[in-house]
């Protein structure tokens, strides 16, 4: 059998007084060490930009890619996994996580 793409969507929301933060630990921490992980296709930073000046929280969405589930399991599993998405969702106010698969 073989394997299926899979995709995570990821809606962060981010007050403005940590914005500058979630940027820093996105683009010095995170993206950094996932885009190293095996399986790992692309992982995009995504802003609503509706009027995004106005609202608080700001909504982004992290689009996140895997060659299989196995890959992406295995680099969750990962201490630096840990370390990194511990920085990046400290800056937020919550977030929230759709799996999806693509056919």
């Amino acid at each position: 059998m073989s394997s299926q793409l899979v995709r995570l969507n990821v809606d962060c929301n981010v007050s403005h007084a940590n914005d500058s933060a979630f940027h820093a630990a996105y683009n010095e921490n995170f993206y950094p060490a996932i885009i190293q992980q095996i399986g790992f296709i692309e992982c995009l930073l995504l802003k609503v930009t509706a009027d995004s000046k106005d609202l608080d929280p700001i909504h982004y969405r992290l689009d996140i890619t895997f060659n299989s589930e196995a890959e992406r399991a295995t680099w969750v599993a990962k201490d630096i996994h840990q370390e990194v998405w511990g920085k990046l969702s400290g800056t937020m106010k919550d977030f929230t996580v759709l799996h999806l698969t693509i056919n």
